[in-house]
């Protein structure tokens, strides 16, 4: 038997080992991590040690030893529908930017529990999580407020004049709390043999990454080419930039904001990835631009308020935007801001304008 190969945990800030190769590691056992808890046990914030492939905890997926996303796998099951060659708009992100007509207690249903203890001030939001026990234990460390939600990031699909949104869903479908109840339906049943089952009136689960997927618009889940499109995403990848290496590229797993859209000879695609506890980086490829979106990235065109990138990269020694134009594709990679930059890259976008 070998040794276990080193691993982090999900926000590449601890290492340690699992004892099977195909687990991921969730806390090392010397900072609170025990093998007795499992997956369903972190939710009442027990801290497992490792979990097993296949296995999951909000959104961080246990793919064959490494960190992803269930947010990924969805996004990538919407881009086979439509297919990577035909005009489409994917956007997933934050359920709060992609959801923005909810009412408050449809917001609630995804949010979760109020924790407030004291009087909001004039505009302030009430602190919500969906966990309580998450957030009063040590696995408050792995996960934020903003994380500790009863559904992921959301995605949105645009196809042939059809609308259809997808998320994952962090408790059961047939929890009285759960999403689905925000789009008006109660305790569905669901049939099938497809990875998708249909649930009636235009919803879909996915039992194996608990996903929800809901179309009024007849915009159905359907087998599509998968493996064409991860080696689209992979395509995003096998080009450098002036920020990234080959050992950066072999860690790129784990990102949920997704955005993809092509309109006749333009094409977009762009993924933020958590990369660490702190940070985040983005990579964006436009093809057939004509607007040149690497003027934009010049300092004087970015109006955020303390975005000083000279002062930054010369306090730092690194270079913290880039964007490169290689023949019709402008690259654009961006280790700061990515809070900012990211909407403005993305659902700011308007491709069929430009």
């Amino acid at each position: 038997m070998g040794i276990p190969a080193i691993k982090k945990d999900w926000k590449n800030n601890l290492n340690g080992f699992c004892n099977a190769n195909e687990q991921c590691l969730v806390r090392p056992s010397t900072e609170g991590g025990e093998a007795r808890f499992q997956a369903p046990d972190f939710y009442a914030g027990n801290i497992p040690t490792c979990i097993n492939n296949g296995e999951y905890i909000l959104d961080n997926y246990c793919d064959k030893g490494n960190w992803s996303s269930r947010t990924k796998f969805l996004a990538q099951e919407m881009l086979a529908r439509v297919g990577n060659d035909k005009d489409h708009s994917l956007y997933c992100a934050n359920f709060n930017d992609v959801f923005t007509n909810l009412n408050d207690n449809q917001k609630g249903l995804l949010q979760g529990v109020d924790l407030s203890t004291a009087p909001q001030g004039i505009g302030e939001e009430p602190r919500k999580v969906c966990f309580p026990a998450i957030k009063s234990s040590a696995a408050a460390e792995l996960v934020s407020d903003e994380e500790n939600t009863c559904i992921n990031n959301a995605c949105v699909l645009l196809f042939n004049d059809k609308t259809a949104l997808a998320t994952t869903l962090n408790k059961l479908l047939d929890d009285p709390n759960s999403f689905v109840v925000s789009l008006g339906r109660q305790s569905p049943t669901c049939a099938g043999s497809g990875k998708f089952k249909d649930c009636q009136g235009g919803l879909f689960f996915h039992e194996g990454w608990n996903a929800a997927w809901f179309s009024k618009d007849g915009l159905d889940p359907e087998p599509g080419a998968v493996n064409a499109i991860i080696e689209f995403f992979q395509s995003l990848f096998s080009r450098q930039g002036d920020l990234t290496t080959e050992d950066f590229f072999s860690k790129v797993k784990n990102f949920r904001e997704i955005y993809s859209a092509k309109e006749g000879r333009r094409r977009v695609l762009a993924l933020q990835e958590q990369t660490s506890k702190q940070d985040k980086i983005i990579i964006a490829e436009y093809e057939n631009f004509d607007t040149p979106v690497c003027e934009y990235l010049k300092e004087q065109r970015i109006a955020q308020p303390g975005l000083d990138l000279e002062l930054l990269e010369s306090a730092s020694g690194l270079k913290l935007i880039s964007c490169i134009t290689d023949g019709d594709i402008q690259r654009v990679e961006a280790v700061k801001a990515a809070e900012f930059l990211w909407p403005e890259l993305t659902a700011k976008l308007r491709i069929g304008l430009e």
